[in-house]
């Protein structure tokens, strides 16, 4: 089983930004098992300013986002869980 989530981009005005890299870094509470099993994943935001992730573990339990040089996190995640961050476009 594996997890999936999704990142939505908007820009200081509340709109979607397009082609945006997001980058999300995945952890979990055990350090041992975060070197095994903890990664990085890259996905670009598409039409409606949204990137859609997908990861082979199910066992982590935060993730940390990057994206315009700005971090947001850690939240806690779960299966299908989505996010919504604001970036400035200028970063």
């Amino acid at each position: 089983m594996g997890l999936s989530f999704t990142v939505e981009v908007l820009d200081e005005h509340e709109e979607p930004i397009v082609g945006a890299e997001v980058t999300a870094y995945l952890h979990e509470d055990d350090t041992i098992s975060d070197i095994l099993t903890g990664g990085r994943l890259v996905e670009c935001t598409d039409d409606d300013g949204q990137a859609h992730f997908e990861c082979g573990f199910d066992e982590h339990d935060s993730v940390v986002l990057h994206c315009h040089g700005e971090e947001f996190g850690p939240y806690e995640i779960d299966d299908g869980d989505a996010f919504t961050i604001n970036v400035s476009r200028s970063s």
